[in-house]
């Protein structure tokens, strides 16, 4: 636990945890400290890229305050694809750590939906004296598991297909949800997925180069198609 607890280093969460961590330790009878003593030695967990969050701490300490006392969030917000700063205000519901990033998941006042914001994004913040209710409707899991990756967008079911040499390695996880597998004859298969957004699955995609086609959306295809054109631009 302590080792999978490493990329949260020098932020709030880990102090906290590391701290009841001991507290426990200190409460368990000597029989159960030999045992874990011996079973960290017989488990080790290898280290994920992460990144240092030093810089962010004081960000998510107050996120985590707002969310505590319920109050909305102003926020000045980096904004990659238009490099440009705006100010938001956004009613927290969770923090969301994903591939070694905090995220927001919340509702932009702004933009009247919900958004996710990359904490690491984020500029300034302060928070206000606005108040908010999360809606009964609200399920964070299922907010999650709906989006391919970290990116949220309009539901689009797509079609992909995948080479034979990389079917196993595709069957043997679960990407997604509501995922259906179908195996080919030849070997190859053909992954559909209901998900929110295509942002993600896209460079999912083209991760795998060659070996996989997408079928549906005809949106994803165009996308892919632009970034291929981009990359032989790059290369000529």
């Amino acid at each position: 636990g302590r080792d999978l607890l490493n990329v949260l280093k020098n932020t709030v969460f880990h102090d906290s945890l590391k701290s009841l961590f001991s507290k426990i330790k200190t409460n368990l009878p000597k029989g159960y400290i030999i045992f874990l003593e011996q079973f960290e030695k017989n488990l080790k967990v290898g280290q994920q890229p992460y990144k240092y969050h030093t810089e962010i701490n004081e960000t998510l300490s107050t996120i985590n305050k707002a969310i505590e006392k319920r109050k909305c969030i102003d926020i000045l917000y980096f904004v990659i694809s238009r490099k440009k700063k705006t100010k938001r205000r956004v009613a927290p519901y969770n923090i969301w750590y994903s591939k070694g990033t905090f995220y927001i998941i919340g509702h932009c006042m702004m933009r009247k939906t919900m958004r996710t914001f990359a904490c690491d994004r984020i500029k300034a913040i302060d928070i206000s004296d606005e108040a908010f209710i999360i809606p009964a409707s609200f399920n964070i899991d299922e907010y999650i598991q709906s989006s391919f990756g970290v990116f949220h967008g309009e539901t689009t079911k797509v079609e992909i297909w995948f080479a034979p040499d990389v079917a196993e390695y595709i069957k043997e996880k679960k990407w997604h949800e509501s995922q259906e597998i179908l195996e080919q004859e030849d070997g190859s298969i053909i992954f559909k997925a209901e998900v929110a957004g295509i942002h993600d699955i896209k460079i999912w995609v083209m991760s795998l180069g060659s070996k996989a086609k997408v079928i549906e959306p005809e949106s994803l295809k165009i996308e892919i198609k632009s970034e291929i054109d981009s990359l032989l631009a790059l290369y000529r």
